[in-house]
């Protein structure tokens, strides 16, 4: 089956680049534009994997994250943060996100990303229960 990816980006040249390439390598992409869109497609769907812009009209990332955060301040879902904004970047360092990618980046780079979140959750457990 294949995994799912939400794409929050407001940019939609950046997003169609996003998802032709996470397409091309097996990927089954939902796009939202901002983050009130994207809380409404995760009414639709669980992702396995969220990719979120920080700057974005209605409804920033930022208000996002708030949003899909439980009462643990924990992230309901893995999130990756793609932004150009160095200053946002770092915030985002000191939040419980899986990871954050710093725009412009080099494909390999988003993809190796994307694939190490996704692969941790795949990681089976090696603990024993006795």
């Amino acid at each position: 089956m294949k995994k799912k990816i939400l794409i929050l980006e407001d940019n939609k040249e950046v997003c169609k680049l996003y998802s032709k390439f996470l397409k091309a390598n097996g990927y089954d992409i939902t796009v939202a534009y901002d983050g009130l869109e994207g809380l409404g497609r995760l009414e639709e769907m669980v992702p396995d994997l969220i990719i979120m812009d920080v700057s974005m009209p209605r409804m920033s990332g930022v208000g996002f994250y708030q949003n899909i955060c439980g009462s643990d301040e924990m992230p309901m879902y893995p999130i990756l943060v793609a932004t150009g904004r160095m200053d946002l970047e770092l915030t985002f360092k000191h939040l419980p996100v899986d990871d954050v990618i710093l725009k412009p980046f080099e494909r390999e780079e988003f993809l190796k990303k994307v694939e190490a979140i996704l692969n941790k959750q795949l990681v089976p457990s090696t603990a024993v229960i006795r």
